[in-house]
């Protein structure tokens, strides 16, 4: 395979699933010994700065007002890199890169789909319109999950054959490195508490629906003594915080913020539980399960199902049944699986090698 100058456009600042993705992605990349740029824009920040490999170009283009003469200089960017192959997955960026191509037919350019996109579009069929057009404009519109795509397809009249389903890389089975296995939770300090623990993880936003997750906890713990920690930072840390008050569960519920390895946290817990209304995929949950833990899940779209198989790796539930989220919860104390050969089989479909080569052999074709 020849060697590839992939350029990975972004304004991402904030660090989460995607941001882990990009990070995951272009260091693998670069493994395989293909150049890789990341170019800021619209005072954009690396992501992950510590674990970035450094042979990864970074390039800043700062921010000034209204963003002028922003399409300009990205234009002038690339043109110093031969043959680009540009990637970007905020759709803010994409209708920049979407205006570029229109003068620009021959380049390269494939748009990552992390979501619906539907936020805010309901009904606007000017804006419905516009994503129309720029999703027609990229070679190949990736989507991290089969209900994603066909959500793209069937939403905004984009032909199949122009969307190609790749999932996150998140597992990497080849690594030789140790995974740190450290977490300072006082209730995790055992592989297994005596008391059970169950974990969540995500954004502190409405979409992660920790207030049914709270709710739902809240009936376990009348039946079993037992603990939640939710991981993750964000806008509704305060109404979280206050609604953890009104149920009395101040003493059962931890929220520790933001952490950058959850993983070790999912190995020492009980059960991980994911109670969003909608994901593009789930990634914790495919972290989860590598942990080795029981998970349960809202059959959310647009991703829960597709990585728990229909069930096969975990249970399900309508999103917001608090009563069904808290009796899901409690069997799986009473079914503490162990990992075993059809799950780890399962969750190559997620590893990063594999990915990494995905993405070689579309933009490659």
């Amino acid at each position: 395979m020849s060697q590839t100058n992939y350029v990975f456009i972004t304004s991402t600042n904030a660090w989460g699933g995607i941001e882990r993705w990009l990070l995951k992605l272009t260091n693998k990349l670069c493994e395989k010994q293909h150049n890789v740029h990341l170019l800021l824009i619209r005072n954009g920040s690396i992501p992950y700065p510590d674990e970035i490999n450094k042979k990864i170009k970074i390039t800043r283009i700062e921010n000034n007002l209204w963003n002028i003469f922003l399409r300009t200089r990205i234009l002038n960017f690339l043109k110093t890199i031969e043959n680009p192959v540009v990637i970007s997955f905020k759709i803010r960026d994409w209708y920049v890169i979407s205006k570029i191509k229109q003068s620009l037919p021959s380049l390269n350019t494939f748009f990552v789909v992390h979501s619906t996109l539907s936020k805010g579009l309901r009904g606007n069929r000017r804006i419905i319109s516009r994503v129309s057009k720029a999703l027609n404009s990229p070679n190949k519109i990736i989507c991290v999950s089969k209900g994603v795509a066909e959500h793209i397809c069937s939403s905004y009249n984009i032909c199949p054959k122009k969307v190609e389903v790749i999932y996150n890389p998140i597992i990497d089975f080849q690594s030789t490195e140790q995974m740190s296995t450290e977490c300072d939770h006082p209730w995790l300090n055992g592989v297994r508490p005596d008391i059970p623990t169950f974990i969540s993880a995500g954004r502190l936003v409405v979409a992660k629906d920790f207030s049914t997750l709270i709710r739902a906890f809240g009936r376990v713990n009348k039946t079993q003594e037992s603990r939640l920690i939710i991981l993750g930072e964000g806008p509704l840390r305060l109404q979280l915080e206050k609604l953890v008050i009104e149920e009395g569960l101040k003493n059962k519920i931890s929220l520790p913020g933001f952490v950058t390895n959850p993983e070790a946290y999912f190995k020492r817990a009980s059960t991980f539980v994911l109670s969003s209304v909608n994901e593009g995929l789930g990634n914790v949950l495919i972290e989860a399960l590598h942990a080795g833990i029981p998970v349960v899940s809202t059959d959310c779209p647009n991703g829960p199902r597709e990585i728990l198989e229909d069930g096969q790796l975990g249970a399900l539930v309508s999103p917001g049944d608090i009563g069904g989220l808290a009796e899901a919860m409690l069997a799986s104390l009473r079914n503490q699986q162990q990992p075993n050969e059809y799950l780890t089989n399962s969750l190559m479909r997620f590893d990063v090698n594999h990915i990494a080569d995905r993405y070689i052999n579309i933009t490659q074709s």
